[in-house]
């Protein structure tokens, strides 16, 4: 239930309406004595400080890996090509893993002999292993880039060095919101485009 009171005459104690009357007239701009929070500071002696808001090019880290590679040799290999990339990055360059990965378990003289059979048919996976210089990298080790047949270890290994070029290049890309078809990877970044594509052919050609 309310409680009203009756405005107290001149002179009489006032003290129970000091908040409602604050509530009122705090924001009342005809009310002498505003709060002291509310008034505007004059010759003030501090100047004001002007924050220049800094533009960045999104394709910065593959503007600067295209003059990179403009800088190879002629004659550089794919481990170099790649090696670029990681300086880039400001990652070491990956350990390339050659491994088995289906194995016939049957104990039996058999079933040994079917596998040895087969050895040559068997898949291998490659996979790169990034050391703890780059978080997402290295939670992401080993990273998998293919299955393939048996092949020579030094030929597994240029195979992952160019998988890992792509799937490098792949990663810049998508951290700058760029696509392969997009006008400025094809316009702005031609090293770049010529380079996927170069490594995608001598892929299809070695498996």
């Amino acid at each position: 239930m309310a409680i009203y009171r009756p405005i107290p005459a001149k002179g009489e104690d006032r003290s129970y309406l000091a908040f409602s009357e604050f509530q009122f007239t705090a924001n009342d701009p005809t009310v002498k004595g505003t709060r002291s929070n509310r008034v505007p500071v004059e010759n003030c002696r501090l100047s004001d400080i002007k924050v220049e808001e800094k533009v960045t090019d999104r394709l910065e880290t593959l503007k600067a890996l295209q003059e990179k590679l403009k800088q190879l040799p002629g004659n550089a290999s794919f481990y170099d090509l790649m090696a670029a990339i990681c300086e880039i990055l400001g990652v070491h360059c990956p350990e390339i893993r050659y491994e088995l990965v289906g194995r016939n378990h049957n104990d039996t003289a058999q079933g040994r002999a079917a596998s040895h059979s087969r050895r040559e048919t068997l898949p291998f996976s490659i996979s790169a292993v990034f050391d703890d210089s780059d978080p997402f990298l290295s939670r992401a080790s080993p990273i998998f880039l293919l299955n393939v047949n048996q092949m020579g270890a030094n030929q597994a290994e240029s195979l992952g060095f160019k998988k890992v070029i792509l799937y490098l290049l792949n990663m810049m890309r998508q951290d700058a919101n760029l696509e392969r078809k997009d006008p400025e990877y094809i316009e702005d970044l031609r090293v770049l485009q010529d380079l996927e594509h170069e490594v995608e052919l001598q892929i299809e050609r070695s498996i």
